[in-house]
């Protein structure tokens, strides 16, 4: 019999689960966009709440909290737009 173990380490871990939350950010800007903000002021806000980082520069928990914030942005859209 073979058997075949995945080992991962927790380093692999973090940067897997980095880049979901980078997905997961970059899924949320162009949502936003979709919705009607233009790019600039998605980027900008991406700035502001990033604490002045780009995607690239922050860590898992930075990108988290970015995550966190721009749903809240756009479920305030959301709530605008169905108030229309």
């Amino acid at each position: 019999m073979s058997y075949e173990y995945s080992i991962s380490s927790p380093a692999s871990k973090s940067i897997d689960e980095k880049q979901k939350a980078k997905e997961n950010v970059l899924s949320l800007r162009q949502r936003l966009i979709d919705i009607g903000y233009n790019q600039g002021e998605v980027d900008y806000l991406v700035k502001k709440f990033g604490n002045g980082k780009g995607l690239t520069e922050l860590d898992g928990s930075e990108l988290n909290e970015l995550k966190k914030a721009l749903q809240v942005q756009l479920d305030i859209a959301k709530k605008c737009i169905e108030a229309v």
